[in-house]
Order: C-alpha cells, then sequence, then structure tokens
C-alpha cells in the first residue's frame, strides 16, 4: 500500500518565517499534500490592497521552493476569515 504524507496547518498570517518552517517541513518530510486551512495573509488591521498583494506576490514567493523541490506535491489554499474582508 503506498502512503499519501498530508500536512495541514492554519492561520499563518502572512507570517515569513511561519511559511519557510511549513516549506522545509514538507520538503524534508517529502510531504505529498500541503494543505493550509485559512487565515493566509496579514491580520487585521491591514488593507485589501495589502492583502491581494501579499496573495500576488508574496505567497507564490514564500512557496515557489515547494513546487521546485517537489514538483508532484499537491498544494491546497483556503481563504480564512481574517483574508480578504472586503
Amino acid at each position: 500500500m503506498n502512503k499519501h504524507l498530508v500536512l495541514y496547518t492554519a492561520d499563518l498570517h502572512g507570517n515569513e518565517i511561519q511559511y519557510q518552517k511549513l516549506v522545509d517541513f514538507a520538503i524534508k518530510n517529502s510531504i505529498d499534500s500541503v494543505i493550509i486551512g485559512g487565515d493566509l495573509t496579514p491580520k487585521n488591521p491591514i488593507s485589501i490592497e495589502k492583502q491581494k498583494r501579499f496573495i500576488e506576490k508574496d505567497l507564490p514567493k514564500f512557496l515557489n521552493p515547494l513546487r521546485q523541490k517537489l514538483p508532484d506535491s499537491r498544494l491546497f489554499l483556503m481563504m480564512g476569515n481574517d483574508d480578504c474582508m472586503a
């Protein structure tokens, strides 16, 4: 039977250090699926424009090493109650 390793986390709130720890752990452990279950962006008070910029520019930068090192892994992102409140 093949194993499918899943890593789940939530509430990273745009914290670069936490994103780095997530990616490092996933790579080190050859995780097959990574799920980030909400509150991806920096926490309030922050403008919708800054959250949008985070999703478009910062988030891909943080998660790119995951794609480079584990190209067959799957990444699932769910918006949370603090994400894009507008």
